[in-house]
């Protein structure tokens, strides 16, 4: 019931209706779908208060039930209906269920009173945390209850969270309750599916894997609505892979399920005069007031777009707030409804309208499609011989509704096609449907146009010769061979193009730096465009993946597919692998190699396949991805294949003839640096006899705890920022123990002391597979850590650690034994060590938290005893200066060491320093007599 500790939405009580499990229920998407997109929205959900609002389908409540079920504290879970609009009975049910959440009975049945004693509770210490979630607020949009709802959000206390969720904007004042309350709003775009959670999606959750380029296309045509996702599932459940893609094709032209959906949950609610309005002006594709008011012959159009707005109802509109589009399984529906409407003899004329009210406002694209859906070839033909340009450059018309006969025949519709070819990577098709453009154009600019984009697209192939001064021939040359002597010709260039591809020749070269900063200009650079950044953040995320300098931001690659999936498909293949190999799916590698294959996308299929060959490691792997790169003519390219491959499979004398097809090629060091990238062994470059010299030996884990804390993996720095603060709490206290295994319950009782058991024991294994993600994708899936074995948690892996607590505490049992067999130098070397080692305190990070508290004053002590052994060491050695450095030190560490204080002064004595002796000496006066200590009438110590 309602109350009831991490309710989820399920079992949460309705309002003040009777709405149970199946009403809520219905609502909800699959949780584990809705799970795929909330990791992308943890960072938003924790604020104090958060809105929901989209149109239906979007799994809200699924979304709320999330939310719920990791609160920590108590829930309560409350279902508006239409009797709520009685300010009376909203009030009261929310004072019944917030009681049962919090177990106190006869709360007062006024809102602002129950904020004011929830907040008493708080400030005594003695309420517990709370999570109030009121679901389908919209049922009470614009009544006096809505208002009051705003009033108690607004005086809520800090320690009750409230999640609310609707289908349209509220009419609470979001902006005036940002002055008092920190608040977050979750929209329509933020809840949708993007083309990769679409892919898994289908791969992990309905076990029916979608070729990458399906997943795009459903995620295009559903613009990744959950409801729709689910309902093509359904619709497709039994199909065959190519019934499943035929199916797809044929969605824009009405799914039943949809439209039955569409109809009971998004239009069945309109009045007659609205949804008139929505079908008639789902003819233009782009919509404007004017646009609208023009094809209906009204004048009221812009209260009706910002209705439409308000109620959510599947309306975008663009940033000047002028321009609305439909969702575009909404449009699609609206078009059906509209041949429906008007029959298939008067739609027709019904869209030649809309194609003269768009062509007199300039909306030439929209114009022609319009045309295209009336089936007006001849008007169609006509607007491509006056404005073909610009229906082409704004993203290419609307092909499939275009008979064939016009596609093969007009110029500007075989240049589409073929921008369209290169986009997908088929390079030769391309080039061949560029050159049947300009056979059949009469416009000599656009015979032009045509000629130097097939150059540009034939560069790619094998066999090509790239032009000595272009940009991108130069880059295509070092693909080659001598990508360093493209490189400082590149280089001295500061154009826009220039600098991307001196940061691509830069990564050919194994100059990781370089081309960080060259694709960084790029990107910055003020002419830049969006394929100019979208190219640059691709490449430097390869090159930072490979070469494990810097973190992937999955964030950028996840812009790059956003950005490139529809106008430049085989860019965002690229961006996909990599995100793959990021998350360490192999199995989506190995569908977007199939995916490439079948695009005869070569240059992909051949990147796609080295880095699956890297996710993955096999020896075949490698030897897949040389072949597939040895077809696309870059003997560079395949050089660093191969040499990766050697990098994770040593090739005994074979390693020679690496050496040396890099030095043939100009590219002398890629074996040494793809070696020490991957970790690995190779050739030395002096070696005539073919020996392996190991490159590298990195620990598998290394730990830094002392002045903040850091993790790495094989070298790869782990960023815990977007983990829980107690999942961090939890990744210290076993870095502190690494090696070791913790129990679960000193675990649970250290980060989670107010908990009890059962519940500690829950959100310790939240926060420890919340860690073991974050690492994994770092580690490629490996090592898995935290590692458990049976009630016990512990960083053991197989492999070494390196831990600068574990490095200090040996250096100080080191110094120990040396002084034990009166080996000076060798504790001298060994207290040196442990003074580098200790930078700053224990897990700053931990604050004053119990179970590190003993550990770090135990540790800044030691350190302080290493220190003023060291200062005796070197001032018996007469090194004066360092030894006074070194008792510096150990007062910094602990100010109150008597003997210290002795030691600086007689230091600074034997110095020729009296009046900084002298000071020493008071300040020794002024410590002890904060102590209450009586000073001895002993001097300063001597050595």
């Amino acid at each position: 019931m309602a109350g009831s500790t991490n309710a989820q939405p399920e079992r949460a009580a309705a309002g003040s209706g009777t709405a149970g499990w199946r009403d809520v229920a219905a609502k909800s998407r699959p949780p584990q779908a809705i799970g795929l997109v909330r990791e992308r929205l943890i960072s938003v959900t924790a604020v104090p208060v958060l809105f929901v609002v989209a149109a239906a389908g979007h799994g809200k409540t699924t979304l709320l039930g999330q939310i719920a079920a990791r609160f920590d504290g108590q829930v309560a879970w409350y279902r508006a209906d239409s009797s709520d609009r009685d300010r009376a009975t909203l009030v009261a049910g929310l004072v019944r269920v917030i009681s049962a959440a919090a177990g106190i009975e006869d709360l007062p049945a006024d809102l602002p009173a129950l904020a004011e004693v929830m907040a008493g509770l708080g400030e005594r210490g003695a309420g517990p945390r709370w999570l109030l979630v009121v679901d389908d607020v919209h049922e009470v949009w614009g009544s006096l209850a809505e208002r009051e709802l705003a009033r108690f959000i607004g005086q809520a206390p800090a320690g009750l969270r409230i999640v609310v969720a609707a289908r349209r904007v509220p009419g609470i004042d979001l902006d005036d309750l940002k002055i008092t309350r920190d608040v977050a709003v979750l929209e329509a775009d933020d809840l949708r599916f993007r083309s990769w959670e679409v892919e898994r999606l289908y791969r992990d959750i309905y076990h029916q894997p979608l070729p990458p380029e399906d997943a795009a296309d459903l995620s295009r045509r559903t613009e990744g609505w959950i409801a729709g996702l689910v309902m093509f599932h359904l619709a497709t459940t039994h199909h065959s892979p190519v019934q499943r893609r035929q199916s797809l094709a044929g969605l824009g032209r009405g799914s039943r399920l949809v439209r039955r959906y569409l109809v009971r949950e998004v239009l069945g609610e309109l009045p007659p005069a609205l949804r008139h309005f929505l079908r008639r002006t789902s003819a233009l594709g782009v919509l404007t007031a004017e646009l609208c008011d023009a094809l209906l012959d009204t004048t009221d159009a812009a209260e009706v777009l910002e209705a439409l707005e308000q109620r959510l109802l599947f309306i975008h509109v663009d940033r000047s707030g002028e321009r609305y589009r439909y969702h575009q399984v909404l449009a699609d529906h609206l078009e059906l409804e509209l041949t429906d409407e008007l029959g298939p003899r008067q739609a027709p004329f019904w869209y030649r309208r809309a194609a003269r009210v768009l062509l007199h406002a300039g909306e030439v694209r929209a114009a022609f499609r319009a045309f295209a859906r009336a089936e007006d070839w001849a008007a169609a033909e006509r607007l491509l011989q006056t404005s073909g340009e610009q229906i082409v450059t704004d993203g290419g018309p609307a092909t499939d509704l275009l008979p064939a006969e016009l596609s093969r025949h007009d110029p500007w519709l075989r240049l589409a096609e073929a921008r369209r070819l290169r986009g997908r990577g088929r390079l030769q098709a391309a080039v061949e449907a560029y050159r049947e453009a300009a056979e059949i154009a009469e416009d000599p600019d656009l015979v032009d146009v045509c000629r130097a984009e097939a150059r540009a697209t034939s560069l790619w192939l094998p066999g090509a010769v790239p032009p000595p001064q272009d940009p991108f021939g130069m880059l295509r040359a070092a693909t080659m061979r001598h990508p360093w002597q493209h490189l400082e010709a590149l280089g001295a260039r500061r154009d826009v193009t220039s600098m991307l591809a001196a940061g691509v020749v830069a990564g050919l070269c194994g100059d990781a730096e370089r081309a960080e900063s060259l694709l960084q200009t790029a990107c910055e650079h003020p002419e830049a465009t969006d394929a100019t950044v979208a190219t640059a953040t691709c490449a430097r995320a390869g090159l930072r993946w490979l070469s494990r300098t810097v973190p992937v931001s999955e964030s950028d690659l996840e812009d790059v597919v956003q950005a490139c999936e529809l106008s430049t498909p085989w860019l965002a293949r690229i961006a996909r692998a990599l995100l793959a190999a990021c998350r360490g799916e192999l199995a989506s590698l190995s569908l977007l190699r199939i995916s490439a294959d079948a695009d005869q996308d070569r240059w992909g299929a051949g990147l796609v396949a080295l880095v699956q060959a890297v996710a993955d490691g096999h020896r075949q792997a490698y030897q897949d991805a040389c072949t597939a790169l040895a077809v696309v003519d870059a003997p560079v390219v395949e050089l660093w294949a191969r040499s990766l491959a050697a990098a994770a499979h040593p090739p005994g004398e074979a390693g020679v003839d690496l050496v040396r097809e890099a030095r043939s090629l100009g590219v002398r060091d890629v074996p040494q640096i793809a070696a020490r990238w991957r970790g690995g062994v190779a050739e030395s470059p002096a070696s005539a006899a073919g020996h392996q010299v190991v490159i590298t030996d990195e620990p598998l884990l290394t730990l830094r705890l002392f002045g903040g804390f850091a993790v790495a993996v094989r070298g790869e720095p782990v960023d815990l920022g977007g983990v829980r603060p107690r999942a961090r709490a939890a990744m210290h206290l076993l870095a502190l123990n690494a090696g070791r295994w913790v129990h679960r319950d000193v675990l649970a009782d250290a980060i989670w002391p107010d908990a009890g058991g059962e519940a500690a024991l829950r959100s310790l294994q939240v926060a420890l597979s919340s860690l073991r993600t974050e690492i994994a994708k770092i580690s490629g899936g490996s090592p898995v850590v935290p590692a458990r074995r049976g009630e016990n948690y512990g960083l053991v892996v197989p492999g070494p650690i390196h831990s600068d607590v574990i490095g200090f505490e040996a250096a100080l049992t080191a110094a120990r034994e040396a002084r034990g067999r009166a080996d000076a130098p060798a504790e001298r070397q060994a207290l040196q060590r442990a003074g580098q080692l200790y930078v700053g305190d224990l897990l700053p990070e931990a604050g004053p938290a119990e179970w590190v508290l003993a550990e770090r004053d135990r540790l800044r002590l030691a350190a302080a005893d290493a220190a003023c052994a060291l200062a005796v060491l070197q001032g018996g050695a007469g090194e004066l200066e360092g030894a006074i450095e070194q008792v510096r030190r150990c007062l910094r560490l602990d100010p109150y060491r008597d003997a210290a204080w002795r030691l600086l002064a007689r230091l600074h004595d034997r110095a020729g320093d009296p009046a900084a002796a002298q000071a020493a000496v008071l300040q020794r006066r002024r410590v002890m007599a904060e102590l209450g200590i009586p000073l001895s009438g002993r001097g300063p110590v001597t050595q």
